[in-house]
């Protein structure tokens, strides 16, 4: 066809789009957002609907009945659970796959609208839609600054009679084993030496901690360009708590809701107008809301006989604080914890950057004038940055190998098995040692190319080029870069060089033949142009039915078949192009097969063929016995091959019985290897085994609820068996 001629006749033309696609795939891998898992589209609203001091049947009474009456009727709606407990309720909404949750938001909100009634003291229900980019990207634990290495020596060098017992503190390899080494230290000597306090991290009052975190140290979080909020958590928050003696309500013939009107109407400050003087006018307000304990007790209730009832006569009134929803914990000690959430579609490790930058300037600025450190100890970037470390090891390894092959099938002689151990090395030094090993695998791969390895080098071209332009496929379809994509490319890279290699050694094949090298590659290419288009297209027609999959797993798995769609689509542009362009300029010696003799002849640019009277079997003769017993294997195995596809494809029952007898043993050996399932119960470690569990503890309708596991070993006790605060009732509705 004239279109391979024309790529072959303009060099130039094809070496440049190569490299822009190259260019702008390199700029496309810098500038896409990377995330550990793609963005999978959650259809899911939960409403929230809080009544401070109600039971949970009085909610489901007054509130969730009426939610639910109206909330049924959604389109779309697939599942609704609704959860009351004290003083809050939970409706969840579940649409079908596809749904778009803006407008599904939009009419769940005119739903409620519709809802006749509120109690008078219930809030406003808060609709909000699930997003995995709600958990946070980074928690830190604000506490006091624990003492650093140069402090303990100048405490071991002023106090030498305690330097032996400070050494195992001061070599600890991270400030948690230091301060816990301190603290055992103090325990025991602390009676005889009470100076070692000193080197204890200081207490801290958790209530000025947390308000300096909302105010000063929240903010500076928020302002990173990609950060969508930072909350604080642990630590106790202060309230003003009335008591009532419910006796002495009753002997004054008084309810607690007339207690509750009195305290909400007085606890305001109202406007009185404006008052002249002269050219002067005055804004005059009165001042009622409560600012001290006493206002409250002062508060007037009812007139009983011409007397006044007083807040303080029925009950009592304190400053004291919130019950903790949330443990944060650091050194064995009550601590206050923060958390950083990134927007929708940010870039996590460029937002971690920033996060990094705020904390190291805030250890280094305001927190050290407090004496106060900002310890990140959950970092999302840190699972990212491992998983794409290892799918981009195993693509280096991966690329390597593919060239080892090549060059042992295509080149096999003595510089072969000279340079396979080199690229070899290099390869699992990329790994093992640093990844910037793999320039030394790309340098050695170059050399042996032009030094004899010409169509290992020819066809290990398709793999930098398919792969780079699959991001910037990925990049132009507002893809991310997770683990998910890069697995499809690190699956995709064996697959690269299949239509190259089928391309080149029909050009090869050609060139035995005595035609020029133009003429070889132009024909070559075209002979074969049909069958490596259907072998492409089977391959991507396995993959592109996941692209159809709305669910949550076809969410996921979408970039594993675009990632590997692209590289092989991008294979067959570049075996049509870049391959003859390169073959017919690289490829000048071949070999003439002949009964068996086989004789290594050069060609010159008309076609004519110059005998250098060095026959084939002569140069594996002189190779070596290794070399030998590979040729030896190969040549076997392939006319084994041969000769067993002759025999059965001679005769149709033949061939009718392999198929049967494959896809039976296909079916047998996948059933013999189809994973065993069992509940989780039965499989999950005995409860008397001990359990670590992280981070993050919420009491919640009386019971613990542990996040998620970790592998620390410094969690700290937490008493069992709560005494139950709540009741709980959960109600299940399905639209089929």
């Amino acid at each position: 066809m004239k279109i391979f001629e024309s790529f072959i006749r303009n060099p130039v033309k094809v070496s440049v789009g190569a490299l822009i696609v190259v260019l702008f795939g390199s700029i496309s891998l810098v500038t896409m957002p990377k995330q550990l898992i793609p963005a999978v589209q959650n259809p899911i609203l939960s409403v929230e609907t809080r009544w401070p001091g109600a039971s949970p049947q009085e909610i489901e009474r007054e509130i969730v009945q009426e939610q639910e009456e109206q909330l049924a009727a959604i389109e779309g709606l697939v599942k609704m659970t609704s959860r009351c407990r004290d003083s809050s309720a939970d409706i969840t909404l579940e649409f079908a796959i596809g749904t778009d949750i803006e407008d599904a938001m939009m009419r769940v909100n005119t739903r409620l609208q519709q809802v006749r009634e509120y109690p008078i003291n219930a809030n406003e229900p808060v609709i909000e839609a699930s997003d995995v980019t709600d958990s946070p990207i980074a928690r830190f634990a604000l506490t006091s600054r624990p003492p650093t290495v140069e402090k303990i020596q100048n405490f071991q060098t002023a106090h030498p009679e305690l330097a032996n017992a400070l050494e195992p503190s001061r070599r600890a390899g991270n400030t948690g084993l230091r301060v816990f080494r301190l603290t055992q230290i103090y325990e025991q000597l602390g009676d005889q030496h009470p100076e070692l306090k000193e080197l204890l991290p200081a207490e801290v009052d958790l209530q000025d901690v947390r308000k300096i975190s909302e105010d000063l140290i929240e903010p500076q979080f928020e302002r990173v360009p990609g950060v969508s909020e930072a909350d604080t958590y642990g630590g106790q928050e202060e309230e003003l708590q009335v008591i009532v003696d419910p006796e002495r309500l009753a002997a004054r013939q008084l309810t607690i809701a007339d207690v509750r009107v009195a305290l909400g109407s007085q606890n305001k400050d109202t406007s009185a107008g404006n008052v002249w003087e002269g050219k002067r006018r005055w804004v005059v307000r009165t001042l009622g809301q409560f600012r001290d304990p006493e206002h409250v007790k002062q508060q007037v209730l009812a007139i009983e006989d011409g007397s006044p009832v007083y807040v303080r006569d029925v009950a009592e009134v304190q400053l004291a604080y919130k019950k903790q929803e949330s443990i944060s914990r650091r050194y064995g000690i009550a601590s206050n914890g923060l958390s950083v959430r990134r927007t929708s579609g940010a870039n996590v490790l460029e937002v971690m950057s920033g996060v990094q930058k705020v904390t190291e300037d805030l250890n280094n600025g305001l927190l050290k004038r407090l004496d106060l450190e900002l310890f990140q100890y959950y970092d999302e970037t840190e699972y990212i940055q491992s998983a794409i470390k290892i799918v981009q090891q195993n693509i280096f390894v991966g690329g390597a190998l593919t060239i080892i092959v090549l060059l042992m099938f295509l080149h096999l002689g003595r510089r072969t098995l000279l340079a396979v151990p080199l690229i070899a090395g290099s390869a699992v030094a990329c790994v093992f040692v640093s990844p910037w090993f793999f320039l030394v695998t790309l340098g050695l791969t170059l050399g042996v190319g032009f030094w004899f390895g010409r169509g290992a080098l020819i066809v290990g071209l398709a793999i930098p080029v398919s792969i780079i332009g699959t991001f910037l496929m990925l990049g132009l379809m507002g893809r991310s870069l997770n683990v998910i994509s890069l697995a499809g490319l690190a699956f995709a890279v064996g697959m690269l060089v299949d239509n190259a290699v089928v391309v080149l050694e029909n050009i090869y094949r050609r060139r035995q033949t005595g035609e020029s090298a133009f003429l070889a590659a132009s024909n070559g290419t075209q002979e074969v142009a049909g069958a490596v288009i259907a072998s492409t297209l089977t391959t991507i027609a396995v993959f592109i039915p996941v692209l159809f999959v709305q669910e949550t797993s076809g969410q996921l798995f979408r970039d594993i078949a675009l990632a590997i769609s692209c590289a092989v689509g991008l294979s067959l542009i570049v075996s049509f192009t870049l391959i003859p362009t390169a073959a017919a300029r690289l490829i000048t010696r071949v070999s003439f097969f002949n009964n068996g003799d086989t004789s290594s002849t050069h060609l010159n640019g008309a076609g004519t063929a110059t005998d250098e009277n060095v026959t084939h079997r002569s140069r594996i003769r002189e190779a070596g016995p290794f070399v030998r017993l590979i040729h030896g294997f190969g040549t076997g195995l392939s006319n084994g091959v041969t000769n067993l596809n002759r025999r059965i494809l001679a005769s149709s029952w033949r061939s009718a019985a392999l198929v049967v007898l494959m896809v039976t043993m296909s079916v047998g050996i996948s059933y013999l290897l189809w994973p065993y399932f069992e509940r989780l119960s039965n499989i999950w470690p005995p409860l008397s085994q001990p359990r670590c569990y992280l981070t993050t503890v919420r009491f919640e309708f009386g019971k613990l609820n542990a996040r998620s596991p970790c592998p620390a070993s410094f969690c700290d006790g937490i008493p069992s068996q709560p005494k139950p605060t709540s009741q709980f009732n959960n109600r299940i509705l399905r639209h089929n």
